[in-house]
């Protein structure tokens, strides 16, 4: 698994974690019927929201670069999603699921 050192590190951990519980969620929906069509379980972000976040070289097609870039801007320090208190909410949600010490 992933280290987490940085604050990079812990957004991007975040980040996977959603998407994987998304695609265990999907499938299950799937597999019992019971999936919302209007909160469909997705692989986060979309190609509408990031077209460049995907296509990458690795296992999984992201392009990690490119993926924390569009998390920064929706997340973090001054962006659109900040908090206030000086807390963006990225940092916020980090804290929330207790991985502390990313700078």
């Amino acid at each position: 698994g992933l280290v987490v050192r940085t604050r990079r590190d812990a957004v991007l951990w975040a980040w996977r974690a959603h998407n994987e519980v998304n695609a265990r969620l999907r499938d299950e929906e799937r597999f019992d019927g019971t999936g919302d069509p209007a909160h469909p379980k997705v692989q986060w972000p979309s190609e509408g929201e990031c077209g460049d976040c995907r296509g990458g070289s690795g296992a999984d097609g992201w392009r990690i670069t490119r993926v924390y870039a569009f998390l920064q801007r929706t997340y973090g320090d001054g962006g659109a999603g900040d908090a206030g208190g000086g807390m963006s909410r990225g940092a916020a949600a980090a804290a929330a699921i207790g991985i502390t010490g990313a700078a």
